[in-house]
């Protein structure tokens, strides 16, 4: 048993120092999550309001059907967006062909006969959204101040029209926020442990067996199952470090973003008290052992699906889907009034998901978070050791395993 142990370490071990001398494995599995991705949102972030800034600042160009002087249309409210907007004297056919060349934001027309007003926008312009605020926002300011200046003619006071006020008040703490951050920064990082996995476990068995170094491996003298516990504990590893400081990087994102001035004015509305909440040991013991045990599952598959790749290339195009698949974790973990409970405990991956949802909340079903987490312990022992048996044909050097053949017997290594 010792002598096992020592051959799983020294395994492990090995297979780790590999991996961190790997380019690939660097890469995507540890700077991407800790650097790439967080500055990717944060570009975003301020690319975003870079761009609002510029449109605050644009002089909107419009052009006026029929040209109109600011006294007839001034019933329509639109005294302000008159003044504020440059005109155009572009008419009919010349106006369209205007708009479509990007020479004109809108084209405004107005009915002689009534007060209506069309604005027609260019919905291929990438101004569209910004010029269509716009205008909507001159137009509603146009439209309070003429009824600020017909209350005022009429002598009558600003709230005349201002039947009852409605004031909005949150009496829950700031903490609750922490019901929607961290469990979206948790599912995020998820992601990251799949993205993460995928070149250890390709570096695991297919690029041995396309470097030809597969074979002198398999001679080594130890267990077979020694053999996938040793690597599969430094995929693991590799693993987890992925989604860890993927995880510390979007807590950084994200104080970095909420020191906006914006997002300050949004935050002092939500009330007192820490903004991650107060949470109770076996709460973080929960989220400690639904992240390693998704990690240990995410990998178990991942190296079971790739046992018959011959090639690097072609175990990192098997590992495409799963990942893919993934990509639903933070959908699952942000999705509103879904939570864990008798009648989707059964499904295995995604009661582990809910589980981990569930250590966000109080208070906790210890009875069904036990189950969930026993059961995909299960399914992930079961998966070593349906690898310990492929590792362990005589057909597995090829790279020709049936997965009918695994329970028939024969063909083993000796």
């Amino acid at each position: 048993m010792h002598s096992t142990a020592a051959d799983i370490f020294t395994i492990a071990k090995k297979e780790l120092l590999h991996f961190f001398r790997d380019a690939h494995v660097l890469i995507y599995s540890v700077l991407l999550p800790m650097v790439g991705y967080p500055l990717l949102v944060i570009g975003t972030f301020e690319s975003q309001l870079w761009q609002e800034s510029l449109s605050q600042n644009k002089h909107l160009v419009v052009a006026f059907e029929p040209s109109t002087s600011l006294t007839k249309v001034s019933p329509t409210g639109l005294e302000q967006l008159f003044k504020e907007a440059s005109k155009s004297t572009a008419q009919g056919a010349a106006a369209l062909a205007a708009l479509h060349a990007g020479e004109v934001d809108a084209i405004i027309r107005t009915n002689a006969e009534s007060e209506d007003v069309d604005v027609i926008l260019n919905g291929t312009s990438t101004d569209t959204a910004m010029v269509k605020g716009r205008l909507l926002q001159l137009v509603h300011e146009s439209h309070q101040n003429l009824i600020d200046e017909k209350l005022k003619a009429a002598h009558r006071s600003p709230d005349f029209l201002q039947i009852f006020k409605i004031k909005l008040k949150n009496l829950a703490p700031m903490s609750e926020l922490t019901s929607y951050v961290l469990p979206a920064i948790s599912g995020f990082a998820l992601l990251m442990v799949g993205v993460g996995a995928i070149y250890p476990t390709v570096c695991a068995f297919p690029e041995e067996r396309e470097k030809r170094t597969l074979d002198s491996t398999l001679i080594l003298p130890v267990d077979r199952y020694a053999l996938v516990l040793g690597k599969s504990i430094a995929t693991t590893t590799v693993a987890l470090i992925s989604g860890a400081v993927n995880f510390l990087s979007m807590l950084m994102v994200y104080g970095v973003l909420s020191a906006q001035p914006a997002a300050q004015r949004l935050l002092s509305k939500l009330g007192g008290g820490s903004l991650f909440g107060n949470f109770h040991p076996d709460q973080l013991l929960l989220m400690f052992v639904c992240f390693v045990t998704i990690t240990l599952e995410i990998v178990s598959v991942f190296l079971l699906m790739v046992q018959s790749s011959r090639s690097f290339k072609e175990a990192q195009n098997i590992l495409t889907v799963p990942v893919l698949v993934l990509m639903v974790i933070p959908i699952l973990l942000c999705y509103p009034n879904l939570e864990l409970s008798s009648s989707n405990v059964f499904f295995p991956g995604f009661n582990l998901v809910l589980c981990l949802r569930e250590a966000f909340s109080e208070p906790l079903d210890y009875g069904l978070c036990a189950f969930a987490i026993s059961e995909n312990l299960v399914l992930i022992i079961f998966a070593f050791a349906l690898i310990g048996k492929i590792v362990g044909r005589e057909d597995f050097l090829e790279g020709k395993v049936q997965i009918k053949e695994l329970f028939s017997g024969g063909a083993e290594s000796k």
